[in-house]
């Protein structure tokens, strides 16, 4: 499980302010959006909470008080840059001849996308850095269960896959595709209204992921969480995540309040640590690249 530290405080707040700057110009209405932030913050910020339903909250309030998209010009040129790199890719994993090899390649450039965030205070510019991160996306995977994926993989017939920023889709268009080489059905998951800069419909109707394959079906999660509070989500949509032989889980919203959870479905947990506490809780320095299976 993952709770908070003290040192999310700062996050949190950093981000809840960027948001603000982003969508508000009125000098009393940020100070009351602020304020209001503070107030649950002084009565529910404990080292019981998970960092992720703490930012759902905070999200709702900045959303309730301008109903603005914070990171609309960010998911824009993610997706913009994401696009353009993606051939360069495509055509790096069509030159292997190896299933795995195709297969780790796409699970290692799936999770590079996963630098496509904003507004964390350890993570560095992730679109001046997206060609630095594929250099080094190899060296960078400090925890790796690729083979326990693959093994599962084989004897899986129907996949959820949980999608996360928008950029970082496009790049796992390039493992959703392998994944349809052994799954007769892919669900994947986006959210239905803008959180942070998760990736929504619009985005995967974009970067032509409702079309890339006919085992390939995307949905919307019909919620506002960071990561999911399972409480809140709708019970067809839990049908399908709990009806799957396998959840893909992209980044560290879903590892945060995932793990809050008895899933009786494997998971694996595709992303990029971007934080203090994630990297203090699994042991493992801050940029480093992690798939971790648990069963």
């Amino acid at each position: 499980m993952v709770k908070v530290s003290a040192m999310c405080g700062t996050c949190l707040i950093n981000r809840a302010i960027a948001e603000i700057e982003k969508t508000v110009k009125n000098k009393d209405l940020k100070f009351e959006i602020i304020r209001e932030i503070f107030n649950y913050f002084s009565d529910h910020f404990d080292e019981n909470s998970v960092p992720s339903n703490i930012g759902t909250i905070r999200d709702r309030i900045i959303r309730d008080f301008t109903n603005k998209d914070p990171y609309k010009e960010e998911k824009r040129r993610s997706n913009e840059l994401a696009l353009d790199i993606l051939p360069n890719l495509e055509n790096m994993i069509n030159k292997l001849d190896d299933d795995w090899e195709k297969f780790f390649n796409a699970v290692i450039f799936s999770i590079v996308g996963n630098i496509m965030e904003f507004d964390i205070v350890d993570n560095m510019d992730p679109l001046e850095n997206i060609h630095q991160a594929i250099k080094t996306a190899k060296k960078d995977l400090a925890i790796d269960d690729t083979k326990e994926f693959y093994n599962k993989l084989k004897s899986s017939t129907k996949l959820v896959f949980l999608a996360d920023n928008a950029g970082e889709l496009v790049f796992d268009k390039l493992l959703i595709k392998e994944l349809s080489k052994y799954a007769e059905k892919i669900t994947v998951i986006v959210k239905q209204i803008p959180v942070l800069n998760d990736a929504t419909m619009k985005d995967a109707e974009f970067i032509n992921l409702t079309n890339l394959h006919p085992n390939v079906h995307v949905i919307t999660s019909e919620t506002d969480h960071v990561g999911i509070i399972i409480e809140e989500t709708p019970d067809h949509v839990m049908k399908v995540i709990n009806n799957s032989d396998l959840i893909i889980a992209k980044g560290m919203g879903y590892f945060e309040t995932l793990t809050e959870y008895k899933i009786d479905v494997p998971i694996v947990h595709l992303f990029r640590i971007k934080c203090k506490n994630i990297s203090e809780i699994l042991n493992v320095d801050i940029q480093k690249n992690v798939i971790l299976y648990r069963d």
